[in-house]
């Protein structure tokens, strides 16, 4: 009877309660048609070269982005497909003063990272920050790559930050 109780509240939250581990309104593992659907005409569909440059081997197929914006602050949204599902979303801003208020955000919503790295590149004018945070809650593992460099003759204020969004459990998904 205790058995049967449990297995039964156990079906019920789990048909009760949302599913987190996704980015906000998409789920992993959703189709390339689902994600049209859920953006319409505010999703660029990326041709073969652009798709080509912008994939990550480790995350997916770069597919298409869309703008995202929060705190008044501007990303490409990139979405990665893997087995012709959703298996990964990238936030990526090109303004340097944003940078630091971006990965102060990350640690204020995440805690602790689970990985740093802090290194100096290009004899310590340009700097490489690697941080990675796991949301068990969300169900997603989160990492921000900054790279930024002093704004010199050479290097002229080159930078970017890049902001990682993929779930914990891949197979989950069948990705």
């Amino acid at each position: 009877m205790m058995r049967t109780t449990i297995i039964s509240l156990a079906i019920l939250f789990s048909s009760v309660l949302p599913s987190y581990s996704d980015w906000h309104p998409t789920k992993w593992g959703m189709s390339k048609d689902e994600l049209k659907s859920l953006y319409g005409i505010k999703l660029s569909i990326f041709g073969t070269e652009e798709s080509k440059n912008k994939t990550i081997d480790t995350v997916g197929v770069a597919h298409s982005k869309t703008l995202y914006e929060v705190d008044g602050i501007k990303f490409d949204e990139i979405f990665y497909f893997r087995n012709e599902k959703l298996s990964g979303v990238s936030l990526k801003t090109l303004k340097p003063e944003d940078y630091f208020i971006v990965e102060r955000k990350l640690n204020l919503i995440y805690g602790k990272p689970v990985f740093i790295s802090d290194k100096k590149e290009n004899d310590g004018f340009c700097r490489r920050i690697e941080k990675e945070w796991r949301s068990e809650s969300d169900g997603n593992v989160i990492s921000i790559n900054i790279y930024i460099c002093a704004n010199t003759a050479i290097y002229k204020g080159v930078g970017y930050c890049n902001i990682l969004y993929e779930p914990i459990l891949n197979k989950q998904y069948g990705l």
